[in-house]
């Protein structure tokens, strides 16, 4: 079977770069698509939302420069070219992780293509040399009608990676364990982690909620719940 190229199409390798200080890495920017595209490359912020959901921050972190080259690019079908993301501090050196974006976005070759744009992006992060503190927290447990969910606060200066467990216990004994998958929570950020509450299960408990960064314990809390 045959199948054809799609109309119009980008991809981009890899989906993130890891920085430290002033260096430099590419980006492979492919087009398995039929039709020339032309490409610009920008800057910009990056975050995450409470629920880890990636968007485009209104603001960038000023701690680091990213310069890109080339800024704009022509790929013919079946194309590909690199782009090269220089890093350096700029201003006062704040240690740490430092986040950015490059944003990869097609337009019109001006050679009879069709009127498409495509998006994505490519996460840029720097760590800055200095003393690393790792500082995440757990803030408190929400109990709603169908979920259990965790506040998280990453105190810190770089990127940490959570997982929570949470055991419901009734007399001394665990009737149900929660686990989340591992998210990541952004230097002075928050996020929240949820869970769906267990069935059947009901009256007064105590929840013990454990936080894990990278496979060690970085908080441990007990809170009494009322399901």
């Amino acid at each position: 079977m045959i199948v054809a190229a799609p109309p119009i199409a980008l991809t981009a390798a890899p989906a993130r770069i890891e920085l430290a200080g002033a260096a430099e890495a590419a980006i492979r920017v492919a087009n398995p698509s039929r039709s020339a595209i032309v490409v610009d490359a920008a800057p910009a912020g990056f975050a995450l939302d409470l629920r880890g959901r990636p968007h485009i921050a209104t603001g960038r972190d000023r701690s680091v420069r990213l310069v890109l080259r080339p800024r704009r690019f022509e790929l013919p079908p079946g194309g590909v070219a690199d782009v090269h993301v220089a890093s350096s501090p700029a201003g006062p050196i704040r240690p740490g992780d430092h986040l950015g974006l490059v944003v990869l976005a097609t337009r019109p070759s001006g050679h009879g293509g069709v009127a498409v744009r495509m998006r994505l992006g490519v996460v840029v992060v720097v760590r800055l040399p200095g003393v690393v503190v790792h500082r995440l927290s757990l803030k408190g447990l929400r109990i709603g009608r169908s979920a259990i969910a965790a506040s998280l606060s990453n105190g810190g200066n770089v990127v940490e990676h959570a997982r929570i467990s949470i055991e419901l216990r009734r007399a001394g004994r665990t009737i149900a364990t929660l686990r989340s998958t591992a998210r990541e929570i952004l230097p002075g950020a928050r996020g929240v982690l949820a869970f769906r509450r267990p069935p059947r299960i009901h009256g007064s408990l105590r929840a013990v909620v454990e936080v894990r960064n990278r496979g060690a314990i970085a908080a441990r809390r007990v809170f009494r719940l009322r399901l």
